[in-house]
């Protein structure tokens, strides 16, 4: 997958539905603050609806926070969550910024 375009499949409806995005470097900017979140923030609801809001936003409110929720079985929601965000995920908005070899402002 090229490094502008993303891909999730969430089952909504019962039916399994596939959504693409090619988001803007606002997406590194948005990482970057949901990171902070996610090391700064107890692990609560609140942490992930800013997290689900992240992927949601990510994808052009595509689809809404619920249905991110609702799509993802179990074991994928925090590791789909997780793996936006994070550096330690190749697909990770942060992982491709710096794979690019873009550095961030001083």
């Amino acid at each position: 997958m090229e490094d502008n375009k993303f891909k999730i499949v969430l089952k909504i409806n019962g039916k399994d539905k596939t959504f693409t995005a090619e988001p803007t470097g606002r997406a590194v900017y948005d990482a970057a603050e949901a990171s902070v979140q996610l090391e700064s923030q107890p692990f609560d609801n609140e942490l992930l609806d800013t997290l689900s809001d992240f992927v949601v936003k990510l994808f052009g409110k595509q689809f809404t926070r619920d249905e991110l929720i609702d799509g993802l079985g179990v074991g994928t929601y925090g590791k789909t969550l997780l793996g936006y965000v994070q550096l330690g995920d190749e697909n990770g908005v942060l992982n491709r910024f710096f794979r690019k070899g873009e550095q961030l402002p001083n």
